[in-house]
């Protein structure tokens, strides 16, 4: 069985699911939907611009933005509430 990248306390978990959690709430709505769209439902640009009514052009675009606003909402919350470990969640500033 493969070992866990990053061993982290439940604790510590359960701080990182919320400042998620709470990030993705943040979120502008559309940003949030072509986010949830890619990363946990796997739709391709094309099936996010259809569903969204979007030119498909454009989200590439607003996924980074997306992504760029999830790891900087989370390393923020991580930073407010004390939650220690590098994690997955570590973005580039």
């Amino acid at each position: 069985m493969a070992q866990p990248v990053f061993d982290l306390s439940r604790h510590t978990r359960h701080h990182l699911f919320e400042a998620i959690i709470q990030t993705l709430n943040d979120m502008p709505e559309q940003q949030r939907k072509v986010f949830v769209m890619s990363h946990y439902q796997g739709k391709t640009s094309l099936e996010i611009a259809q569903a969204l009514g979007l030119d498909q052009s454009k989200v590439p675009r607003l996924l980074h933005e997306a992504n760029m606003e999830f790891f900087r909402g989370v390393r923020r919350l991580r930073l407010e509430r004390g939650i220690s470990g590098r994690s997955a969640f570590v973005a580039p500033r």
